[in-house]
């Protein structure tokens, strides 16, 4: 390629011209208007005419991003997985970096392009907050590297994009080779994402141009829904903090360090408030130190009884009948007979402030986590036998009476379970996963595996001596990309502990990304209460088809629209011996879902089971 005429100046390793800024690099970048190759990286840039408008690109090596408009981008290296990642795209508008070889975690995007890519899937994981308005992929810089291709990331936001673009750039050549060293592109709409996970490959130099040095805040309101635990609200501020432009550290995290405080609260008596800390890279090192502090109370925890027991219908002392409805059931359960209710039958309150500290480290190109840490937690528990609850009269008007044993008391004094005094509860945690998903927030396919084992011990000062294991398996698969974007997916967890785990630890399913609690609920099996199951021995299987069916883009957001069926099924067992197909509790049900800015999905459920159903408000897919 010869360089124009009219280029302003060749610094360094940048270009300008017209006042815009224009990287190079070494390897050898396929580049150039439609496929033709350029050699070792020179100062030169080439000019490239899309939908009637002429811009300038540089040539770079093993990948690079462009920036149009503005801003600095780092050169790539020669193996392609530096700046650019394997790949080039033009976009024009006032701020833009690469796609389709753009790098993570970009803070200015426009439409990136999405084909070839190392690591990042088809140029999406970006944080954008600016749009341009067209973008195209060109080449391949790593030509043998084609696993960042998302299946066109199933066409996702091309609606957005005028037609006439649309067309463009989602028509492949009859025979790439005559036309493009590699090109099968779409364009795709990402602005901002809520969250950022710390990646160890270097930033892009767009997002280097704009990234902030030393500390500054943020925040964000909450909101949730769901049958069990009412309406939810609070707010988190976030204070991150990214040090200096000279700290190495700068150009590889999103941060040095980060912080965030939570408060938390519904109407129906829960309280979550978080302090989280996060170091993503310890003293330069490759291990990644995180922190919690955690205080939740749940005036209304369940507990229907552990192991099979819980598996019998819905009854109380209060009544001879089994009920099959839980409707039906609570409203007999608040009814006064003799000056006693049975409305807390199957209720505790339950106070735990938590601390927990955790090492990981990456293996394999980031797919390989090992985590190591230690949780200590301290929790009272409140029993509500003998007190004032409310109740219903027998005109159903609301009242007080006197609640009689509740199933937690009867169990406890028949010595059924461990732990009704509450107590001191500090572990070991050992964890390890195994992640080949394309997208975390919102997958199209791959695999995710984690297996953990906690170890609760008198030697860090616990009350109680057990150990929990579980593996947990997740698939994803686009059965047609080329006609729908449809996902099925499905999971698959089993937990284990020891004789000894008090029954308020019982529920928790230690998933190395975001523990759960309990079978029942919105996260496990939608349509039955929260814990309505638990027990020694847990399992639970679930399946979605996840249809995107409708794209927008209102107020420069990036909607995509999903119409997700689903199965669950899940029961507990008193010991891994007594593991069987049988009494598998199932639930079914369907979601509307919609996926803001790619990375946020808003999520209503509505689950059926045997007992009743569930309505669930809150955010991202279940696994």
């Amino acid at each position: 390629m010869h360089a124009p005429s009219h280029v302003d100046t060749v610094t360094g390793n940048f270009v300008t011209f017209g006042g815009h800024a224009y990287g190079r690099g070494g390897g050898g970048l396929h580049v150039a208007p439609f496929g033709q190759s350029a050699g070792p990286a020179t100062a030169a840039v080439q000019p490239v005419e899309l939908l009637n408008t002429v811009h300038f690109w540089s040539r770079g090596g093993g990948g690079f991003g462009a920036v149009l408009g503005g801003g600095e981008v780092g050169a790539g290296v020669a193996t392609g997985v530096g700046v650019g990642r394997g790949g080039f795209a033009m976009i024009t508008g006032d701020c833009s970096c690469g796609g389709g070889g753009v790098g993570c975690g970009s803070d200015c995007s426009g439409w990136p392009g999405a084909a070839w890519l190392i690591g990042c899937d088809g140029g999406v994981d970006d944080d954008t907050k600016h749009a341009g308005t067209a973008a195209s992929v060109m080449t391949n810089g790593f030509a043998n590297d084609r696993r960042g291709v998302r299946a066109a990331m199933r066409g996702r936001y091309a609606r957005c994009q005028p037609s006439a673009t649309r067309d463009l750039v989602r028509r492949p050549s009859a025979r790439p080779s005559d036309t493009f060293v590699a090109m099968k592109s779409v364009v795709i709409c990402v602005v901002i994402a809520l969250a950022t996970t710390a990646h160890a490959d270097k930033l892009t130099g767009d997002d280097l141009a704009r990234k902030n040095e030393d500390g500054y805040v943020t925040g964000l309101p909450l909101f949730a829904y769901t049958t069990d635990i009412g309406l939810g609200a609070g707010a988190r501020a976030y204070y991150f903090f990214n040090g200096k432009r000279d700290d190495p550290r700068f150009a590889t995290t999103p941060y040095l360090f980060r912080t965030f405080i939570q408060a938390f609260v519904s109407t129906r008596g829960i309280q979550f408030h978080w302090l989280d800390f996060d170091v993503p890279r310890v003293a330069d090192s490759p291990f990644r130190l995180r922190s919690q502090l955690i205080f939740q109370r749940n005036v209304n925890s369940n507990y229907f009884g552990i192991g099979k027991r819980s598996l019998e219908p819905l009854h109380f002392p209060g009544s001879a009948s089994d009920y099959s409805s839980y409707s039906d059931y609570t409203k007999a359960q608040e009814q006064i007979a003799n000056g006693t209710t049975w409305g807390k039958y199957d209720q505790y309150d339950i106070l735990r402030p938590v601390a927990l500290l955790g090492v990981e480290r990456l293996f394999a190109d980031n797919r390989i986590r090992v985590l190591g840490g230690l949780g200590f937690s301290w929790t009272r528990i409140q029993d509500y036998t003998g007190k004032q609850v409310d109740a219903l009269d027998a005109n159903g008007n609301d009242t007080t009476a006197t609640m009689g044993t509740t199933r937690l008391a009867a169990d406890c004094a028949a010595g059924l379970v461990v732990g009704c005094g509450g107590g001191r509860d500090n572990s070991i945690r050992l964890a390890f996963s195994y992640d080949t998903r394309d997208f975390e927030p919102d997958p199209n396919r791959g695999v995710f595996i984690d297996a953990e084992v906690d170890a609760s011990t008198a030697a860090l000062g616990s009350e109680f001596s057990y150990v929990r294991g579980m593996i947990a398996a997740r698939g994803y698969y686009s059965p047609i990309p080329d006609r729908a974007d449809l996902v099925v997916a499905g999971r698959f967890v089993i937990v284990g502990q020891t004789n000894g785990s008090p029954f308020f630890s019982m529920n928790t399913f230690p998933f190395t990304e975001d523990p759960r609690t309990g079978l029942g609920g919105h996260r496990t099996l939608r349509g039955f209460r929260q814990d309505r199951f638990v027990g020694s021995v847990m399992t639970v299987a679930n399946a979605e088809v996840r249809w995107t069916w409708g794209h927008a883009c209102i107020l420069k957001q990036k909607l995509a629209f999903m119409a997700v069926p689903f199965v669950d099924a899940g029961r507990p067992f008193d010991s891994l011996g007594e593991l069987t197909y049988k009494d598998w509790q199932p639930t079914y049900g369907a979601g509307f879902r919609v996926s803001w800015n790619l990375a946020t999905i808003a999520v209503i459920d509505y689950g059926i089971s045997r007992e009743g159903t569930g309505l669930y408000i809150n955010f991202n897919h279940i696994f």
